[in-house]
């Protein structure tokens, strides 16, 4: 399913090295940070309308994002990703399943769908995303 009215969209290019796969395992739910070759990372939340990022429904063959070429196209106005389409080879994240309670720490932290994380590394980014895990996996959380 692609977007229906493409002159409200702006596309934007975009090369990537690695990504990070966030996962709700009770809605399966996601959420991507992606290095990118400017060594900014990307945000994307997984919540398009034209359907899951990390899988093709016209293919059976399995995941098709993240990868290491794409374009967003975002909505002019409103700002929302509409759609990612890959063109590079896909690259095997590091996913890493959420626990419960995660909700908080998503929405307040995470950054925003589209969002440059640009002061910290990839490697800073994962670090932090794993520590605020084992926080949350923690008895006293």
């Amino acid at each position: 399913m692609t977007y229906r009215r493409r002159d409200e969209l702006l596309s934007s290019i975009y090369h990537a090295h690695r990504a990070l796969e966030l996962r709700d395992p009770g809605t399966n739910d996601g959420w991507y940070l992606i290095e990118l070759d400017t060594g900014k990372v990307l945000c994307l939340w997984d919540n398009l309308p034209s359907g899951p990022l990390g899988f093709d429904p016209a293919k059976s063959e399995g995941r098709r994002f993240p990868c290491t070429e794409f374009t967003i196209l975002r909505h002019k106005i409103e700002g929302f990703t509409a759609e990612v389409i890959c063109a590079g080879q896909v690259i095997k994240p590091v996913t890493l399943e959420l626990p419960e309670h995660f909700d908080d720490w998503v929405y307040a932290d995470l950054p925003k769908d589209g969002e440059l994380i640009p002061n910290k590394t990839f490697d800073e980014v994962q670090a932090e995303v794993q520590k605020v895990i084992a926080g949350l996996n923690s008895p006293a959380a």
